[in-house]
């Protein structure tokens, strides 16, 4: 039986969630589980750790439901029945390709005031953590999930979507076309391996990534340009981390910010600045072509088949052409960084 005192401790945390089932999904094929056991040991008790914290009535009391999942199929199942059965919640355990897709479903959802959609609690525990990053200063997953149900604020955030041969597939943070999809796609069907080895490729081969020649179409943005020699499009929907970082990107204002890199930038001093200054929309840099998106299409005007990356996993597209888009503040996600500028202007 608990004490009044312990089981009152938290109820403030319960009562701002609209039920009190918790839905936390995770890869049961992630690479953690296979390569290391030693971190797969570590890993495992890091999630038993959550689920005391989440369901342990000396805690949160939380009715949780952890669920192991084998394929990103499985992984849907598992969130459209969380969000169909009204849970207050749902945690992807995984990196930002992983929070994107949870993210998808969600904004997928309807919502009325009656039925409100679940938060989304991202706690990191993937290869690329980027947008854990900027809602939370808490690199470990158990005190990242302490520190968003203790002192998380609600906002709702856009989700940028690549639309491709009529299959859609999310970003939360970034996506791309040009050099940084490509090394992603060579590392992909190479076998994959450790991601430094991506960017030791890219050093050693990037006079070797063929640019590209887009045709931009927006008519929302009233865009309607070709550009030539393009060595990376980078794609961002928020995030001052990244690749190819754009820091007035805001995840609440209904479009994605893109630069166009023309392919010069892949040499020398260029490239070293590129790596470490991010772009901003007052500050081009020699040629760089800044631009909002909100309902684009892309063309390779030679007609080959177009690659891009979303969350750092590459894709291809079927065909020369790809849709990007967004879906305007349609997730609720928990935040202790209300007030970057990430997520500025949240009301």
């Amino acid at each position: 039986m608990k004490s009044p005192e312990s089981s009152n401790q938290f109820a403030d945390v319960r009562e701002r969630f609209h039920d009190n089932r918790i839905t936390v999904v995770y890869n049961a094929n992630a690479g953690i589980f296979k390569k290391d056991p030693i971190q797969a040991l570590w890993f495992k008790h890091k999630l038993n750790v959550m689920n005391t914290l989440l369901s342990g009535s000396d805690f949160f009391d939380f009715d949780v439901n952890m669920t192991p999942t084998t394929s990103i199929a499985h992984a849907n199942d598992v969130v459209d029945a969380a969000i169909d059965a009204g849970h207050g919640a749902i945690i992807p355990i995984g990196g930002d390709s992983t929070v994107g897709r949870v993210a998808h479903r969600i904004a997928l959802a309807k919502e009325t005031k009656a039925d409100p959609k679940p938060r989304l609690i991202i706690v990191g525990g993937g290869t690329q953590n980027v947008l854990k990053s900027e809602i939370t200063n808490q690199k470990d997953i158990v005190k990242a999930t302490v520190d968003l149900f203790v002192n998380g604020k609600e906002v709702y955030v856009d989700l940028g979507v690549v639309r491709a041969n009529n299959k859609d597939v999310p970003f939360a943070i970034n996506a791309g076309i040009g050099m940084d999809a490509i090394m992603l796609d060579t590392w992909e069907q190479g076998g994959k391996g450790s991601r430094v080895d991506i960017f030791w490729h890219f050093l050693k081969d990037r006079h070797n990534i063929k640019p590209v020649d887009l045709h931009v179409f927006d008519t929302l943005e009233e865009i309607d340009q070709i550009f030539e020699s393009v060595s990376a499009m980078p794609i961002v929907n928020g995030g001052k981390y990244g690749i190819f970082p754009i820091t007035n990107s805001n995840m609440t204002d209904g479009r994605v910010e893109s630069v166009v890199l023309p392919s010069h930038l892949k040499e020398g001093e260029h490239l070293m600045h590129l790596l470490t200054t991010s772009l901003r929309a007052n500050k081009s840099f020699e040629g760089a072509h800044y631009m909002g998106l909100q309902n684009a299409t892309i063309k390779d005007i030679n007609g080959d088949e177009v690659i891009f990356q979303c969350d750092g996993d590459p894709h291809r597209a079927g065909s020369d052409e790809i849709n990007v888009f967004t879906m305007r503040r349609a997730v609720p996600m928990m935040t202790t960084n209300a007030d970057s500028s990430t997520l500025a202007n949240v009301a």
